[in-house]
């Protein structure tokens, strides 16, 4: 509509638990997986060489493609 404002198509970075982080790894859905480096930057954790010990203190983040309210299937009748 006139005067609306569009959401960008950009991917939206959700916060993910450590048990999640390893299930992805088992799907070998490693690229969907980011984490926040010491200067706040958000990096694919394909491209980094992580010790286990440093695993627990992260914050990591999984990548989702942004769905607007109009496309989402949440709270849609399937007789419609």
């Amino acid at each position: 509509m006139k005067g609306e404002i569009e959401m960008s198509k950009r991917p939206v970075y959700l916060p993910i638990e450590l048990h999640d982080v390893f299930e992805l790894l088992e799907e070998r859905k490693s690229n969907m997986i980011y984490f926040t480096t010491a200067k706040g930057s958000l990096v694919q954790v394909n491209e980094y060489s992580l010790r286990l010990s440093e695993l627990p203190n992260m914050a990591f983040y999984v990548k989702q493609e942004y769905t607007s309210v109009e496309d989402q299937e949440v709270g849609k009748n399937e007789t419609n």
